[in-house]
C-alpha cells in the first residue's frame, strides 16, 4: 500500500462474526491500533491478535443511552485519543448515525443522515428509495393486517419471498428471508416472523436465476456521496441457499451493476461504507437492489484492489483526512467462509445443484478464507471448536442420541 498515517486508533462495534474479525485484521495489518466491544459470551472472532483491547458490552441488549455513556466514559477514556468507529452490523450503524453528534466528542464517524440509515436497512424504506430514485425494484407489498396476508396468500403466484422488514428486530429466528412455495408455508412463516401491530413483514416477487444472477457491490462514499472505492462480484454460493450470507464469492466486473450502485448512492446522498446485493431479472433485463447494508458486509474482503485497499481501509483513510488511492480491480479473486460453505454445499447437493467434484473444483483460486489466517490463527481454532460441537449435536439429533 502507499504510505499512510496509521496512528489513529479504530474501534470495531461489535466484534462478533467473521465480518467484524476481517475489519479488525485489515486495519491491524496496516499497523492501526484496533479495539473492539463484544457481548459477555465471547465469540471466536474476539480471539484475534489484532485486537489491542476488548471491552465487554452487550450492544444488542443495552439501551442506547447506556451504550453512548459506556463508549464515551469507558472506551474513549481508556483509548485516550479520537478513534474511528467501524459498525459491524446494522443496529450499530444506525446507533452511530443517530448519536453521531455526541460520539464526535471522542470518535470519528461518517456524516450520515440517521433517517437515511434507518430507511436503508428497512426493506420498505429501501424499496421506496429505489422507486424515488428511478432504481428498479422487485414488485413488493407491505401488508398491514393479517387478513391482508391471508387474502394475498390465496391468489399469489408462487414462489414468494417473505422478508422481515427490519431483520435485526427479530428475536430467536435464524433467517430473516425465506422463499415459500405455497399458501400454508407462507402463512406459517408469516406468523413466526411478524412482530407487533406493524407486522415487520414484506412479501416480494421472487426473481429466478442461478449464481450468475446474484451480484454484490461493495464501496465507500465520501461526505459528498461520491464513491471513492467500489467493486462488483458474484455470489457463487450462499447459506441458506438463495437467501443467505455469501459463503463463496468471486471478484468479477459488471459495468451495469457498478453504474446502478454508484448512481443510487449519489441519488440518495449516502455517505459511508456500502454493501448492496443485486439480483438480475432476465424478464425485464434489469438489476434490482434487494438489500443495502450501511456498514461492511461480512464478505467485504472479497474486494481487495491492487493497492491493498478494501472498504474498511478506504473508510479509515478518508475519515482520518487521507485521500485513498484506489487501484485496479483484482479480477478472479475468490474469497470464502469455509465453515458456512460446508453447510451451503450440503444444501446445494441435496437440491442437485452441486456435486462433490464441482464443490472441490470451485475452491481453486480461493485467496482468502474468512477464518483461517497464518498470522492470526486463534479465531480459526476457536471457530473450529464451536463448529465441531455444533456438528456433533446435529449428528446426535439425527441419530436420536441427544437426551
Amino acid at each position: 500500500m502507499p504510505r499512510i498515517d496509521n496512528s489513529t486508533p479504530a474501534v470495531v462495534l461489535p466484534v462478533y462474526n467473521h465480518g467484524s474479525l476481517a475489519a479488525a485484521r485489515t486495519l491491524g495489518r496496516m499497523g492501526v491500533p484496533v479495539y473492539g466491544t463484544h457481548s459477555p459470551k465471547r465469540e471466536p472472532a474476539t480471539y484475534s491478535r489484532y485486537l489491542r483491547q476488548r471491552f465487554v458490552w452487550d450492544l444488542d441488549e443495552a439501551a442506547d443511552e447506556d451504550t453512548l455513556a459506556y463508549l464515551l466514559e469507558v472506551v474513549a477514556v481508556s483509548i485516550g485519543r479520537p478513534a474511528v468507529l467501524i459498525p459491524a452490523h446494522d443496529a450499530a450503524a444506525i446507533f452511530i448515525a443517530e448519536h453521531a453528534e455526541a460520539l464526535r466528542e471522542s470518535f470519528i464517524v461518517p456524516e450520515l443522515d440517521p433517517s437515511l440509515a434507518r430507511r436503508l436497512v428497512d426493506k420498505r424504506g429501501l424499496h421506496e428509495l429505489c422507486l424515488g430514485s428511478g432504481t428498479p425494484s422487485p414488485d413488493t407489498i407491505f401488508p398491514t393486517t393479517r387478513e391482508e396476508v391471508e387474502a394475498f396468500a390465496r391468489d399469489a403466484a408462487y414462489p414468494i419471498v417473505i422478508k422481515a422488514i427490519s431483520g435485526f428486530l427479530l428475536q430467536g429466528l435464524r433467517h430473516p428471508t425465506l422463499i415459500v412455495n405455497d399458501e400454508g408455508e407462507l402463512l406459517a412463516n408469516f406468523n413466526a416472523m411478524a412482530v407487533g401491530d406493524d407486522l415487520n413483514v414484506m412479501l416480494q416477487q421472487y426473481i429466478p436465476g442461478g449464481p450468475d444472477s446474484i451480484w454484490i457491490f461493495h464501496g465507500y462514499a465520501d461526505r459528498d456521496a461520491e464513491t471513492l472505492f467500489g467493486f462488483v462480484g458474484n455470489k457463487l454460493r450462499e447459506y441458506p441457499v438463495d437467501t443467505g450470507l455469501t459463503t463463496l464469492g468471486v471478484n468479477r466486473p459488471n459495468a451495469a451493476v457498478d453504474e446502478a450502485a454508484r448512481n443510487f448512492v449519489k441519488g440518495i446522498g449516502y455517505s459511508g461504507i456500502i454493501d448492496i446485493d443485486f439480483r438480475y431479472d432476465a424478464r425485464d433485463d434489469r438489476y434490482k437492489p434487494i438489500d443495502f447494508n450501511p456498514r461492511p458486509g461480512a464478505n467485504f474482503r472479497l474486494f481487495v484492489d491492487s493497492n491493498g485497499l478494501d472498504v474498511v481501509r478506504t473508510a479509515y483513510l478518508d475519515l482520518t483526512g487521507q485521500r485513498p488511492v484506489a487501484g485496479e480491480q483484482r479480477l478472479g479473486r475468490r474469497w470464502m467462509a469455509g465453515n458456512w460453505d460446508l453447510a451451503a454445499a450440503r444444501q446445494y447437493m441435496a437440491l442437485d445443484r452441486l456435486t462433490a467434484k464441482g464443490w472441490a473444483r470451485s475452491l481453486r483460486g480461493v485467496e482468502e478464507d474468512a477464518w483461517a489466517a497464518r498470522d492470526d490463527p486463534a479465531p480459526f481454532f476457536a471457530m473450529l471448536r464451536e463448529f465441531t460441537a455444533f456438528a456433533g449435536a446435529f449428528v446426535a439429533r439425527r441419530l436420536g442420541l441427544e437426551k
